[in-house]
């Protein structure tokens, strides 16, 4: 089996849409604040964003024909969105960053180089276009700080 057919078949099974997800966060945040335990809830999302641009448009179009949709697919246009999410739900500290940002603010130069020829990247613009589609956010709750779960 090709990657590309694992990974089209599985991508359909871990995504989830954006209400579920949403409505999984409130879960974590409406148990655990009602827990009694005094430490801190953190939460992290992996999630793809801002699929409103061509970029996002022909991948959205690709996925299609392959028979596998994104749900929310236009849910998170800016990782503000990601973050208002969170804080909407009652997390009190969140961040979010594309993937794009992670790389080039994360990763030495040294070792992007080597990745580089060990993946043979020549065309480093391509990955930060799909990189920038992808985001992680983070959420904290702290018990004592005020909830809308």
């Amino acid at each position: 089996m090709s990657v590309y057919h694992w990974w089209r078949n599985c991508s359909s099974c871990l995504q989830i849409s954006p209400s579920a997800s949403s409505s999984l966060l409130k879960l974590f945040l409406h148990y655990y604040s009602r827990s009694g335990d005094n430490g801190l809830l953190g939460t992290i999302v992996y999630e793809i964003l801002g699929l409103h641009d061509s970029f996002g448009r022909v991948m959205i179009d690709n996925l299609k024909a392959s028979t596998v949709s994104l749900p929310g697919e236009e849910q998170y246009s800016t990782v503000e969105t990601l973050l208002t999410r969170f804080t909407g739900i009652g997390y009190t500290a969140v961040r979010a960053l594309t993937l794009r940002y992670i790389r080039l603010q994360y990763i030495d130069r040294a070792e992007l180089n080597r990745i580089s020829t060990i993946e043979f990247l020549d065309d480093v613009e391509e990955i930060d276009l799909v990189l920038k589609h992808y985001a992680i956010t983070w959420g904290l709750w702290h018990p004592g700080t005020e909830t809308k779960a």
